[in-house]
C-alpha cells in the first residue's frame, strides 16, 4: 500500500490507523495483490490506473457535492434542501475506479476498503467536518449473509481509526429488503428505501455523524439515511463515498490532471 501518508493527522489519532494500514501491508506482503482495475500483479491499484481515476474538482454544489457550472448551490439542493449538512465523493463512477469498487462490493478483495479510505481522509480532513462517530451505511441482513461483509464498513473503519472518532454500526440498521437499485429511476430508488433504515435513538440524541459509502448514484440511499438519523435525533450528518455516478450537469474533472488527492 505504498503511497499513503497522513502527516497531517494528529499523533495520538493516528496510532491505531498505523497499526491497521500496517496489517493490510502484512496481508499484501504475503499475498501479493493484482490491480483491482486492470489484474496487473503487485499492487492493489497501479499507477496506470490512478492516472484514469476522475476526481471531482470544483465547482460542486456547497451542499450536496455534485459537480456544478458556478459556486453556489445546486437547482436540487436549493428546490429542497438534503436532510445532511454536506455530501461529498473522491471521484466519478467510471473506468478502473469502478470495476476496483465492483472487485471490492463483489469479489472479496478487502484489502481495496483501506485503500480507498485515503482520500477519503483527506477530504474530510480538508472540509474541517466535525463529528462524533462514524456510521457505515447499513447493508441487508440478506446480503450480508451471502457476502459475508459490508463494504462501506471496510472503508468506514481506517477513517474511524484516523480521525480518532468511534464507528458505530449499530446505530442504524436496514430493515427492509430493497430490490436492487441499479436498474431504478431517481423516483424509484427513493421508492424502494422508504423506510428501509431503522435507527437506535439512544446513541443518535444531539450527535454529528459521518455517513459513508462506497458509490452515490442518485444520492436517494444517503438521503433516506440521513433523514432516518436527522428524525431520530441526530444534530448534524455529514456523508462521503469513494466514487459517485455523474449524469447530467457538466462533467467537472480534468482527465489530464486526474487527481487532486496522491495515493
Amino acid at each position: 500500500m505504498a503511497g499513503f501518508k497522513l502527516d497531517f493527522l494528529p499523533k495520538y489519532h493516528s496510532s491505531s490507523y498505523q497499526i491497521y494500514r500496517f496489517f493490510w501491508e502484512a496481508v499484501d506482503f504475503v499475498y501479493p495483490p493484482s490491480c483491482a482495475g486492470c489484474e496487473k500483479p503487485g499492487e492493489l491499484f497501479c499507477r496506470d490506473c490512478k492516472t484514469k481515476v476522475n476526481s471531482l474538482h470544483l465547482p460542486i454544489c456547497e451542499i450536496c457535492g455534485y459537480p456544478i457550472l458556478n459556486n453556489g448551490v445546486c437547482p436540487d439542493c436549493q428546490n429542497e434542501t438534503p436532510p445532511y449538512a454536506a455530501l461529498r465523493s473522491w471521484a466519478e463512477y467510471t473506468g478502473p475506479l469502478r470495476k476496483a469498487l465492483h472487485r471490492l462490493k463483489y469479489k472479496n478483495d478487502l484489502g481495496l476498503g483501506m485503500f480507498f479510505s485515503l482520500p477519503l481522509i483527506q477530504i474530510i480532513y480538508a472540509e474541517k467536518w466535525d463529528f462524533d462517530f462514524v456510521i457505515p451505511i447499513p447493508i441487508s441482513k440478506n446480503h450480508r449473509k451471502t457476502r459475508g461483509y459490508n463494504q462501506a464498513a471496510l472503508i468506514a473503519k481506517p477513517i474511524s481509526l484516523a480521525l480518532g472518532r468511534p464507528m458505530f454500526q449499530s446505530s442504524v440498521s436496514r430493515v427492509k429488503e430493497t430490490q436492487s437499485q441499479i436498474d431504478l429511476s431517481r423516483a424509484e430508488r427513493f421508492k424502494n428505501l422508504q423506510s428501509a433504515f431503522s435507527p437506535n435513538s439512544a446513541k443518535l440524541l444531539n450527535k454529528k455523524v459521518l455517513l459513508v459509502d462506497d458509490i452515490v448514484t442518485t444520492g436517494a440511499t444517503m438521503i433516506s439515511c440521513a433523514q432516518t438519523l436527522r428524525e431520530a435525533g441526530c444534530s448534524q450528518v455529514y456523508c462521503i463515498s469513494v466514487a459517485r455516478t455523474l449524469i447530467s450537469h457538466q462533467r467537472a474533472f480534468q482527465p489530464d490532471n486526474p487527481s487532486q488527492i496522491s495515493l
